[in-house]
Protein backbone atom coordinates (compact mmCIF):
# COMPACT_ATOMS: atom_id res chain seq x y z
CA UNK A 1 0.00 0.00 0.00
CA UNK A 2 1.57 3.31 -0.97
CA UNK A 3 2.01 6.19 1.96
CA UNK A 4 1.45 9.65 1.96
CA UNK A 5 4.25 12.41 2.34
CA UNK A 6 4.40 11.87 5.81
CA UNK A 7 4.83 8.01 5.72
CA UNK A 8 1.22 7.73 6.68
CA UNK A 9 -1.47 5.84 4.93
CA UNK A 10 -3.35 8.20 2.80
CA UNK A 11 -6.82 9.59 4.76
CA UNK A 12 -6.38 13.38 3.38
CA UNK A 13 -4.07 15.78 5.32
CA UNK A 14 -5.01 16.13 8.39
CA UNK A 15 -3.43 13.13 9.92
CA UNK A 16 -0.13 14.46 8.42
CA UNK A 17 -1.11 18.08 9.71
CA UNK A 18 -1.25 17.19 13.16
CA UNK A 19 1.76 14.98 12.91
CA UNK A 20 3.78 17.76 11.74
CA UNK A 21 2.33 20.42 13.98
CA UNK A 22 2.80 17.86 17.05
CA UNK A 23 6.85 17.24 15.85
CA UNK A 24 8.30 19.25 18.42
CA UNK A 25 6.52 17.33 21.10
CA UNK A 26 7.18 13.99 19.86
CA UNK A 27 10.65 13.91 18.37
CA UNK A 28 13.32 13.28 20.13
CA UNK A 29 15.53 15.88 18.76
CA UNK A 30 13.47 18.34 20.35
CA UNK A 31 13.89 16.63 23.40
CA UNK A 32 15.93 19.03 24.96
CA UNK A 33 12.94 21.67 24.44
CA UNK A 34 10.54 19.57 26.75
CA UNK A 35 11.76 20.68 30.04
CA UNK A 36 11.60 24.16 29.36
CA UNK A 37 9.00 26.75 31.32
CA UNK A 38 7.32 27.39 28.43
CA UNK A 39 6.99 23.87 27.22
CA UNK A 40 3.38 22.58 28.73
CA UNK A 41 1.97 25.92 27.92
CA UNK A 42 3.13 25.65 24.12
CA UNK A 43 1.95 21.99 24.00
CA UNK A 44 -1.65 22.82 25.25
CA UNK A 45 -1.69 26.03 23.01
CA UNK A 46 -1.01 23.60 19.75
CA UNK A 47 -3.51 21.13 20.88
CA UNK A 48 -6.21 23.89 21.77
CA UNK A 49 -5.85 24.98 18.21
CA UNK A 50 -5.72 21.57 16.12
CA UNK A 51 -8.69 20.52 18.07
CA UNK A 52 -10.49 23.65 17.13
CA UNK A 53 -9.08 23.19 13.49
CA UNK A 54 -10.05 20.06 13.13
CA UNK A 55 -13.63 20.23 14.96
CA UNK A 56 -14.21 23.58 11.79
Amino acid sequence: MSRGPCGLRPRGRRPCAVFQATGRFHDPAHAGEWDTPEADADFEATVDLLLRGLRA
